[in-house]
């Protein structure tokens, strides 16, 4: 079962651009024990890739499918950042389940709560 406990909840988070909220976002999950460290730098160039705003405060950043291997197990963080950068809530969700239905397992989304 996946939880999402006060260690993996950021809110009121302050980050000076995407990049640092990326990085503060996936820092909840490598100090969760669900990914290694190097997760975030695939995220960050997954973003290069494509942006993953899907508008609405919403947005899924999520690493390169190459570095799956980074993934040590399903978790799930919610960070909230006073001021939105592209998106104002960012919700890390790492899960290896996802990869046979095509998605990136380490998942990183923005929701509002």
């Amino acid at each position: 079962m996946i939880k999402l406990g006060r260690e993996t909840i950021h809110l009121d988070a302050q980050a000076r651009d995407k990049t640092e909220a990326i990085r503060i976002a996936g820092s909840l999950l490598v100090d969760s024990g669900n990914m290694q460290s190097g997760y975030i730098d695939s995220m960050l160039l997954r973003e290069k890739v494509a942006n993953t705003y899907l508008g609405n405060g919403i947005a899924i950043p999520h690493g390169l499918p190459k570095d799956r291997d980074l993934i040590v197990q399903t978790g799930i963080a919610v960070s909230q950042f006073e001021r939105p950068y592209i998106a104002r809530y960012y919700i890390s969700s790492v899960s290896g389940l996802l990869d046979g239905i095509g998605f990136t397992p380490p998942i990183k989304c923005l929701l509002p709560f």
